[in-house]
């Protein structure tokens, strides 16, 4: 029942994934790492970035695109989810 709507990679290389999570509604992102010291075997890592809710209720629209962005404070990134009826912003 899980659904993979947008992924998106940031400036350090880790990748964020966007899902269906619990409902129709409901959305989780997750940041995947990984560890390359050893290219035979590659151990990922994960953290839950957020779990994000429709707040228009609108089940026809779903977060297809993301975007790592830099963030107002220097050195930082922000995450934008669009695809909704509204756009959100993350501060990573």
């Amino acid at each position: 029942g899980q659904k993979i709507y947008a992924m998106a990679i940031a400036p350090d290389h880790s990748v964020y994934i966007n899902y269906m999570y619990r409902a129709a509604l409901n959305f989780k992102i997750v940041k995947y790492n990984f560890d390359l010291a050893d290219r035979n075997n590659i151990k990922p890592s994960t953290t839950t970035i957020t779990e994000l809710m429709d707040q228009d209720r609108d089940e026809k629209c779903k977060p297809t695109v993301m975007m790592v962005a830099p963030g107002i404070v220097p050195g930082s990134n922000d995450l934008y989810v669009s695809g909704l009826a509204s756009l959100y912003r993350i501060r990573l």
